[in-house]
């Protein structure tokens, strides 16, 4: 099974909730923030205090209408390397040996 790594530039996000709204597997998530950045005053003011948040990446399926849709640009999704996970997995078991 392929799977996908969803990966929202959370500084750069309008929170215009595009990516909830229009994701068939409801991946995002749009939730309160403390963000302060210094284009924060020039957010989108209904919005203002939220930002777009993964919290189901193992439904994507790489649709990927959540990249196109963005208006901002801050979605990326991206193939899952499994060997990559492997090696991780091995490096880590690695450390905790030495």
């Amino acid at each position: 099974m392929v799977r996908y790594n969803v990966y929202v530039n959370q500084s750069e996000c309008f929170a215009c909730g595009i990516c909830e709204d229009m994701c068939p597997r409801r991946v995002f998530r749009l939730k309160p923030t403390d963000f302060k950045g210094p284009e924060y005053e020039e957010r989108i003011p209904q919005w203002m205090g939220t930002i777009s948040e993964v919290v189901a990446e193992d439904m994507c399926f790489g649709c990927r209408i959540c990249e196109n849709q963005c208006p901002v640009g801050v979605i990326e999704v991206t193939q899952f390397d499994e060997s990559v996970k492997r090696e991780l997995r091995t490096l880590d078991s690695t450390k905790k040996e030495v």
